[in-house]
């Protein structure tokens, strides 16, 4: 899938020579998700906090004290099997999935960014053979200069 998006990046990076800037893999990210994607990403990165936990832990005993007060009244009494059915089921049915697609997006944008990674070093490599062909060029041209000449401009510049 990141395929796609590669050449959005390559063309981004010819127009504005950007080199290796990771917020242009970013925004290129960014702009392939959907309005699924970015509700799965949102709710995924709020689960995925201790305030989450503590708001589990305040709905569960705020539930057990107003049954608990009930007393005969309550809709759930004691051992609270409502509570634990409901909470098993919502992160069962619904967060486990959810927190897969957020796996998923996450991995595609590290494929993106491992891509826009190859292509820079795609780039350095061929940079530096030409940098290593030149330098094999100049010490050609060098040695077969007559090594008094050599030794005359070095004196020159001294």
């Amino acid at each position: 899938m990141p395929h796609k998006h590669l050449d959005l990046l390559r063309h981004r990076r010819e127009i504005f020579g950007v080199a290796n800037n990771r917020s242009w893999v970013n925004q290129v990210h960014h702009d392939s998700l959907s309005l699924n994607d970015k509700i799965a990403r949102f709710i995924s990165r709020r689960v995925g906090t201790m305030w989450f936990c503590y708001g589990l832990a305040a709905i569960m005993f705020i539930w057990g004290i107003i049954n608990i007060l009930l007393g005969k009244r309550a809709f759930d009494a004691y051992p609270f099997s409502f509570l634990f059915f409901c909470l098993g089921g919502i992160m069962q049915s619904l967060l486990m999935p959810l927190i897969m697609v957020a796996q998923n997006l996450d991995t595609r944008h590290a494929e993106l960014r491992a891509e826009s990674d190859h292509l820079i070093n795609q780039e350095n490599v061929a940079r530096l053979e030409r940098i290593e062909q030149s330098i094999k060029t100049l010490i050609e041209q060098s040695q077969k200069q007559p090594r008094k000449r050599v030794k005359a401009e070095s004196e020159g510049i001294a």
